[in-house]
This record gives structure tokens, C-alpha cells and sequence, in this order.
């Protein structure tokens, strides 16, 4: 498996989780929702009224599809491994 594809690998694991987090949020709106009822007080109101102000799925997709992420932001292993990959490569003699 090359790097490139151990990251969509790595994506698409992150993208599904943000799915099953999805769900999980949206059985817990549902939850609160059906135990919701409306007159009991004045006070007795939702904190969020509608589902993407308690989970903004958007903006998770967003977080994870980052296209502007630089190497900087990758973890220290994969940054060797790469450099291991590409002295590899190219012959250059490696450290390690």
C-alpha cells in the first residue's frame, strides 16, 4: 500500500465515523425531542431548535476533507516514512 493510498484509507475512516457520529447525535435530538413538551413552564424550551445546531455535519465533512492541510500538520511517523520511501527510492542513504 503506498502513502497516498494509506491517506484515503485513512480519509474515508475518518469520513465514516463522522457518519456514525451523525447518527448518534441524531438519535439524541430524536431522544429529546420526543421527551419535549411544549407548555410545561415557560422556561421548558430546546436548547437547540433544529438538528445542525446540535451537530454541523458540514463543517466536520469540511474539517476532515481540509484540502489546504499542510505536511506540517501530518504526525512525525508518517513524515519519516515518507522520506524513508523517497531515499528509498532515489538511493540516497537514510539515517535509520
Amino acid at each position: 500500500m503506498t502513502l497516498k493510498e494509506y491517506r484515503l484509507l485513512m480519509k474515508s475512516v475518518e469520513l465514516a465515523q463522522i457518519d456514525k457520529e451523525r447518527w448518534a447525535h441524531w438519535q439524541a435530538f430524536l431522544n429529546f425531542a420526543v421527551k419535549a413538551e411544549k407548555g410545561k413552564g415557560k422556561r421548558a424550551r430546546p436548547r437547540y431548535k433544529n438538528f445542525e445546531d446540535f451537530f454541523n455535519y458540514k463543517k466536520e465533512i469540511k474539517r476532515v476533507l481540509n484540502e489546504g492541510k499542510s505536511e506540517k500538520d501530518e504526525p512525525a511517523t508518517i513524515t519519516r516514512l515518507r522520506d524513508y520511501y523517497v531515499n528509498k527510492k532515489t538511493g540516497g542513504i537514510t539515517n535509520g
